[in-house]
């Protein structure tokens, strides 16, 4: 016996891009982000802003964070306060 569930619309995926996308990620996780410790098609789980995230590389400036949906809202306020911090 098994249980299949679908959980499809559970998750959320903020796409982050640009120049300083690791500098912005840097602020809320502890993962090296530079592209010969996080290369194309990283992908990997840690907490950003607290928050158990998904991170992946999807090329050298942009990143799929995938968050839970009810937490999806805060970590895009996060994520905009992180990079206006960076003026």
């Amino acid at each position: 016996p098994c249980a299949i569930t679908e959980l499809s619309d559970a998750y959320v995926t903020i796409a982050l891009d640009g120049p300083r996308a690791t500098e912005v990620l840097a602020r809320g996780c502890g993962l090296d982000l530079s592209v010969t410790a996080f290369g194309l098609n990283a992908c990997t789980r840690t907490r950003l802003a607290q928050l158990p995230v998904m991170v992946r590389r999807m090329t050298h400036e942009r990143f799929g964070c995938v968050v839970d949906r009810s937490a999806a809202q805060y970590l895009f306020d996060w994520m905009q306060d992180a990079a206006a911090g960076l003026d």
